[in-house]
């Protein structure tokens, strides 16, 4: 006796903001300080990075000041064309 099955799934793949993979990282999932997502507003420019660029810079720092520094400096540096 042969039983088959088949199942039928669904991938949805969608950009995830800088701030909420700031929050995966850093918040667990939860809003951060509002003093940090006031700063990581003000240093992030849409388009400059990818979201896996961000997703990277999140998981080389343990807290999330120096990553909105290194974030501030490379999208500086990016946007001066050095």
């Amino acid at each position: 006796m042969m039983i088959t099955v088949t199942v039928q799934t669904e991938l949805v793949f969608t950009l995830i903001s800088p701030p909420s993979l700031c929050r995966h990282y850093f918040g667990q999932g939860q809003p951060m300080a509002s003093e940090v997502e006031r700063r990581l507003a003000e240093v992030f420019v849409d388009d400059v990075l990818s979201p896996a660029q961000v997703e990277s810079m999140c998981a080389e720092h343990e807290a999330e000041e120096g990553m909105i520094e290194a974030l501030a400096a490379r999208i500086a540096a990016i946007v001066s064309g050095h």
